[in-house]
Parts: structure tokens; sequence; C-alpha cells
């Protein structure tokens, strides 16, 4: 085996032994991320909602949960908006580096998005 792998089972060796009950030697790293204010952290953005909601790939309504506390984030939204509230810019800055929407008038009309990979240009003031 690679010494990859062989971390990766020993791991998985702790994990298993850790949930029959075996704590000696063996590091538990807990972490608490705090109950967001999403209206709060989104304001701090500067987007509206629906922005806010598609930069994150939430449903809109979702979003208004979170924002009128029906409904807490949780797991890795939890987290997603923890981080997005330690650095406001980082929801625009990602979006610019990765991808560009161009929406314009396809033929007939019809309204059209077309994703264009930004990896090695500089917009929206986007780090890279």
């Amino acid at each position: 085996m690679t010494k990859a792998l062989d971390k990766v089972m020993a791991g998985l060796d702790d994990a298993r032994a850790y949930l029959k009950g075996a704590r000696d030697g063996i590091e538990v790293h807990e972490v608490e991320v705090p109950e967001p204010d999403v209206a709060t952290i989104r304001g701090k953005t500067g987007l509206s909602r629906p922005a806010f909601a598609k930069s994150i790939d939430v449903p809109f309504g979702t979003l208004e949960n979170w924002e009128q506390v029906r409904r807490r984030p949780e797991g890795p939204a939890r987290v997603l908006v923890a981080l997005i509230e330690k650095r406001p810019s980082i929801v625009l800055a990602e979006l610019a580096r990765s991808v560009v929407r161009v929406v314009g008038y396809a033929q007939k009309g019809a309204l059209a998005s077309v994703r264009i990979p930004m990896d090695n240009c500089r917009c929206l003031g986007a780090p890279g």
C-alpha cells in the first residue's frame, strides 16, 4: 500500500475503534459554528435575496425561511454562511473567478444563459 492509503486506513481503523467505545489515544476535534443571522450576513454582501440564494445554490424559499428564522441553515450550509459572515466578498470573488454568466437574446428572441469558464481572468475584483 502507499503511504497515503496507509494513513487513510489507519484513520478508518481509529474511527471504527472510536465508534466501538475506544477513546484512548484518539484525539477528537469538535467545531461549534454559531447560529448565523442570515439576513445581516446577506446584507453585508450587498446582494438581493434572489441573487444571494442563487450564489449559494439554495432555493429562494429556503433563504427566506432562514432570514425570517422559520428554519435555520444546517450542516454545510451553516458553515458556508459562517464563512460568508467572516468574508462577505467570498461569494462574489469565487463566482467571478470560476464563471461568468452572459445573458442575451438567442435566436427568435428567446433568453439564453451561457456559462464561460474564467480560470485565467480577473473580473469584479476577484483574486487570481
